[in-house]
């Protein structure tokens, strides 16, 4: 029942002209509202702020979905120059140009832009007549607020009267490790076979591998192709970089109707389910071509960098190691026997001279002419030149030093310094700061710790054959002991007449039943093999050359996960060679043993591998 007092009051019904209207007067006139009225006033303005959006409720994990296209999907007879996608949410792009692949691929890549939740592809070249088209976007379509992802999506027309169906699957692993290329690597095919076709013409047909190295080059016409992968690190779809890693099938493939693959088992359908027993990795599907990508070894020989970090020292930098002996030419001194070679301990490619001659050595400026061996265009050696200055400026002094720090002492290294546990197989070194001269032997001395006492250990200093500066320190190493490693001052001299001050060393040896053994058959042996055996982070520990079946054994090893690998030593050099392809030479194969291996202590594990 309405009282009187109601009767006279006009109800003005609530439209979205008027709540606007009282939403602006009220903020407008805040300050003369009274504090009794803020609760109600806040409540008020929170609803003009932001009207029609509910508070509360679960998270959207839905992605987009498409509504419409224009033209459909798997249209024919397209004639125009833009596609246009509608999606039932506001959409956004997310790394497109890591994602986004148009096959066959074209010199302009498409303009791709959004428009609320619709996507619009413009072509900025013709398209090809009677050829069928795929844009894949990957997962770079998500939603605008959570960024759902729209999975694996693609976009199939054709110019022609159909669309083509036939499509090719595999795998892309790197040939040195067999482990794919997480960043993706582009798989092509080509209908025309010349060496040259990769490093000068686009692909016909292109996709790229997925993180696991997996990949499907859909909607192919019946022809005859080259597979062929490239990590196309300038992205003009080229072999143009003699640094790009690269990839191709031994044979042409000839691409027919049981090359057909139905629509649903593009992604979702899997052939296989079962897992890699090393890698861990599920196998969607079962490959019909394998490709190992390598880059190519660089056979251009050049000098890299030259320096002359000490007045005493030269260091020569070369891209490669040299095919055979480098000679020098002084130039502005007449001493060539001044020059003592030196090798770096982990660098093939870097040749380090000592200048013996202390006259020569406070020249400020050396010029030199060196020659090495580099191969011509019809692959034989032949030398080259190059001249070079090396200037030596000392370095500023620090602070408000007037003069800069002279070396007066010998620096002496120890290997144990790094690893003051040794193994029972290990070496011990010393490597000095400049070569050496002489070695006075009485003032060296080494002790073992037994219950308190030190016992003389008789050993020798035998110069290392390869590297200049360094010297093993060889005696009988027992297990389960301390020693002790001391150098009077003088023990070494330099050929730059600087002595060592006193030095000492310690370390101590593992006990024998500390380590674990691997004793592994090995069968099926046809060719040369170096079998490797890696730690859980791929490191080498050692390796053995086979040539028949036999039983290989690592002893000697720490508790902990291991992995053997054999390389098919093909050219016998002892080393995993790269591919050519202008010369269709793949890369050396390479196989894990099936399984990683857990060593333990005092342990023997017996395995047997029959080679495929």
């Amino acid at each position: 029942m309405i009282s009187n007092s109601q009767k006279d009051i006009n109800l003005i019904p609530i439209t979205p002209e008027s709540h606007n209207q009282v939403c602006k007067l009220l903020t407008k006139n805040l300050k003369f509202i009274k504090l009794a009225l803020l609760p109600a006033m806040v409540m008020v303005l929170h609803s003009c702020a932001k009207p029609g959006v509910p508070s509360g409720g679960a998270k959207d994990i839905t992605p987009p979905v498409v509504v419409e296209s224009s033209p459909e999907k798997d249209a024919t007879k397209f004639e125009g120059n833009k596609i246009e996608i509608k999606f039932n949410k506001f959409v956004q792009l997310k790394d497109l140009n890591k994602a986004f692949v148009i096959s066959p691929p074209m010199k302009k890549k498409p303009e791709v832009v959004i428009r609320g939740k619709s996507m619009i592809v413009r072509f900025l070249e013709d398209l090809k007549p009677n050829t069928t088209y795929r844009l894949y976007f990957g997962d770079a379509i998500v939603d605008l607020h959570e960024s759902n992802p729209l999975r694996n999506y693609d976009f199939v027309f054709s110019t022609g009267d159909y669309v083509d169906s036939l499509s090719l699957r595999g795998r892309v692993l790197n040939a040195f490790d067999n482990m794919p290329n997480k960043d993706g690597i582009f798989v092509m095919l080509y209908n025309k076979f010349q060496d040259s076709i990769p490093r000068k013409q686009l692909p016909m047909y292109i996709t790229k591998a997925s993180s696991e190295g997996w990949f499907t080059i859909t909607n192919i016409k019946p022809d005859s192709f080259m597979v062929f992968a490239l990590k196309d690190l300038n992205q003009n779809y080229r072999f143009d970089n003699p640094s790009e890693a690269i990839a191709f099938s031994d044979t042409i493939i000839n691409i027919n109707s049981k090359y057909y693959l139905p629509k649903d088992s593009l992604f979702t359908k899997l052939d296989t389910m079962r897992s890699d027993s090393l890698r861990k990795v599920t196998i969607p599907f079962k490959p019909q071509v394998v490709l190992h990508s390598f880059v190519e070894a660089n056979l251009k020989q050049y000098l890299k960098k030259y320096s002359r970090s000490l007045p005493e020292r030269i260091d020569l930098l070369f891209n490669n190691p040299l095919h055979d002996t480098l000679n020098i030419t002084p130039l502005n001194f007449n001493n060539k026997n001044c020059l003592l070679k030196d090798h770096p301990i982990k660098n093939d490619s870097l040749l380090t001279y000592w200048i013996t001659d202390t006259a020569i050595v406070h020249n400020d400026t050396l010029k030199l002419k060196i020659t090495y061996p580099v191969l011509d265009s019809l692959a034989n050696y032949k030398p080259k030149n190059d001249t070079i200055s090396l200037v030596y400026r000392k370095p500023k002094p620090k602070g408000r030093a007037s003069k800069t720090s002279t070396v007066t002492t010998l620096q002496i290294d120890c290997s144990c310094i790094e690893k003051p546990n040794v193994d029972l197989n290990d070496k011990v070194y010393l490597t000095a700061q400049y070569p050496i001269s002489d070695i006075e032997m009485t003032n060296f001395y080494l002790y073992k710790s037994e219950e308190a006492k030190k016992i003389p250990v008789k050993f020798k200093l035998v110069h290392d054959s390869v590297l200049l500066r360094r010297y093993e320190v060889k005696f009988p190493i027992e297990p389960g002991y301390s020693y002790s490693l001391t150098a009077d001052s003088a023990a070494f001299t330099s050929i730059y007449k600087l002595a060592n001050d006193s030095l000492s060393w310690g370390f101590k040896t593992q006990q024998d039943d500390y380590y674990g053994t691997i004793k592994l058959t090995v069968a099926n042996v046809h060719e040369q093999m170096i079998l490797q055996l890696m730690n859980e982070r791929d490191n080498l520990v050692t390796q053995k050359i086979i040539t028949k079946d036999q039983l290989i054994v690592f002893d000697f090893l720490a508790p902990g996960k291991y992995k053997v690998k054999a390389i098919y030593d093909t050219n016998g050099n002892k080393v995993w060679d790269t591919g050519n392809f202008k010369k269709k030479i793949q890369p050396e194969r390479v196989l894990y043993f099936k399984k990683e291996l857990s060593i333990r202590s005092n342990w023997d594990d017996e395995e047997k591998w029959t080679l495929e």
